[in-house]
């Protein structure tokens, strides 16, 4: 089986470790110095080099290069024509050559996941006074700390405060909050940070190279973004990026891994900033019909409003200085409180997929509501009368339809709404765009314009109540003022196809929602 590339390419020592300079400066010094801890805590995010640095800091304390007189004591092999600089391990030496074979035995990993109860602390503090077989120090990595239980840590707490001479402990965790206050008291804390894009591409290139997969800059810059500051997780996505062939490029990574790239994201943040829902939404659902996972995209539509918050407060973005100049134009036209909505719409968005009936609907919404909320394009504008029909909301009425009269209309009004020619198909196709359901339901009324009057007239009366509600009114008024027809609209109930009884027209309501 073939060893993955992470493991493969796992830095050896201080130097080969990518960023994390304020840590590895701390710990080569000490190294230099002799003046080891006894105890330390590496907290941050996952794929930043935690366990990595803990193995690397155990293999310096017992390569022999750096400690001569414990050599020569144990009359070790020691390199004494050691390369690179003080504090590293030689990687000759036998010690490092035990490590170097996974036969160091005075090294022992715990994974706190699978060893969480306080047994098998016990056992751990039961064999510690026992001396290094091989090197200097005997070296105890826990990893995923956070995971042991409320007994294990109370079973490691005095042999962590005052542990041996000879043992040193590293705790590595992705959720230091967990720890109790009395174990971080006790550890050296190192905070790991998220690598930067470009330290990550960096080494996804020198990994490429060695090799030989042949995949240019774009590409590479595409998979450290989508590793979100994690070099393991860019390794990974690199070496199943490999198996596609030895030609990379950014536009066959995004077809084969699924993933939306940058430029997707913000060429539909775009288009719904220019009210063009109709377009968005095709998008969205050629993407998903493309087999792209919508939920990655709700994910990748919070970063780039996000980074749009960023530039509207004047704060650094994580971006290229293209992507920074597009950023800028997207919110030239938009308030500080207009992408707080944005930003909170995308994360109710993203929080909605997965519990959708159609995982589309909850971003289809977001585009509506955005459209919406940033009003009618200019252009829509011009066409509005200045001075739309101002008629009372109508009154209540029964299936029926007997209106109560409104107020008072002025002639020239009432000449221009008769005079009004409605292409109702034309209507209906623009709400289908915005709302299939809703669209898909008016097509199934008659309409008619009397008076200033949109009359709808539906066969049964489950239509005539749906299209009552507030939000299909609002929906249906804005398309119809769009159009340059200020309107009321009274529903009404066609008595003579209508469905009495209990038996509700069921191949009615599957045509229409079968057409959604």
């Amino acid at each position: 089986m073939q060893q993955a590339w992470y493991r493969k390419y796992r830095p050896k020592t201080f130097d080969e470790v990518v960023g994390q300079e304020h840590i590895k400066t701390t710990l080569l010094n000490q190294v230099k110095s002799e003046r080891i801890g006894h105890a330390y805590l590496f907290a941050g995010p996952k794929g930043t080099g935690k366990t990595s640095l803990a193995r690397i800091l155990a293999r310096s304390v017992n390569c022999l290069g750096n400690n001569p007189s414990f050599a020569k004591a144990t009359e070790g092999s020691v390199n004494n024509d050691k390369k690179g600089a003080l504090g590293e391990p030689c990687g000759t030496c036998n010690n490092c050559s035990a490590f170097e074979n996974n036969q160091m035995i005075d090294l022992i990993e715990i994974d706190a996941a699978s060893h969480t109860g306080v047994d098998n602390i016990r056992e751990l503090v039961g064999q510690i006074n026992l001396a290094p077989s091989l090197g200097k120090y005997k070296v105890y990595v826990i990893d995923e700390a956070h995971m042991l239980s409320r007994g294990a840590f109370n079973a490691l707490l005095k042999t962590l405060e005052e542990p041996p001479s000879h043992a040193i402990f590293v705790l590595a965790t992705t959720e230091p909050h967990k720890l109790p206050a009395t174990i971080i008291s006790r550890c050296q804390r190192f905070d790991f940070r998220y690598l930067s894009v470009r330290d990550i591409a960096d080494f996804l290139k020198r990994i490429a190279k060695e090799e030989k997969i042949k995949i240019d800059d774009e590409a590479v810059l595409f998979l450290a973004e989508q590793s979100e500051g994690s070099l393991r997780d860019g390794i990974s996505l690199l070496e199943q990026a490999a198996s596609m062939g030895s030609e990379l490029t950014k536009e066959r990574i995004t077809r084969w891994l699924g993933f939306v790239d940058w430029s997707t994201v913000y060429e539909l943040t775009k288009l719904a900033l220019e009210r063009d829902a109709k377009q968005t939404i095709d998008r969205v659902n050629q993407l998903y019909l493309d087999g792209y996972d919508l939920t990655r995209l709700a994910e990748a539509w919070i970063k780039i409003v996000r980074q749009m918050l960023a530039v509207k407060l004047g704060n650094s973005v994580n971006a290229t200085e293209d992507q920074s100049r597009k950023l800028m134009g997207l919110t030239s036209g938009l308030t500080i409180a207009q992408v707080i909505w944005m930003l909170e719409e995308s994360m109710k968005a993203a929080s909605e997929i997965k519990m959708a009936a159609l995982p589309q609907i909850p971003l289809e919404l977001m585009i509506v509501r955005t459209v919406q909320m940033l009003g009618e394009k200019e252009e829509d504008k011009k066409d509005t009368p200045d001075k739309p029909i101002d008629t009372p909301p109508p009154a209540k009425a029964d299936d029926e339809g007997p209106s109560i009269p409104r107020g008072d209309v002025s002639t020239d009004q009432k000449t221009k709404a008769k005079k009004a020619d409605i292409n109702w198909p034309s209507i209906v196709q623009q709400v289908r765009s915005l709302s299939p359901t809703l669209g898909a339901m008016l097509g199934q009324a008659t309409a008619s314009f009397e008076d200033g009057e949109l009359i709808l007239r539906f066969k049964i009366s489950f239509y005539k109540e749906a299209m009552e509600q507030s939000n299909n009114q609002q929906l249906l008024r804005q398309v119809l003022k769009s159009s340059g027809m200020g309107c009321t609209i009274k529903c009404l109930v066609d008595k003579s196809s209508a469905t009495t009884g209990g038996g509700l027209a069921v191949d009615e309501v599957v045509k229409v929602f079968g057409e959604a």
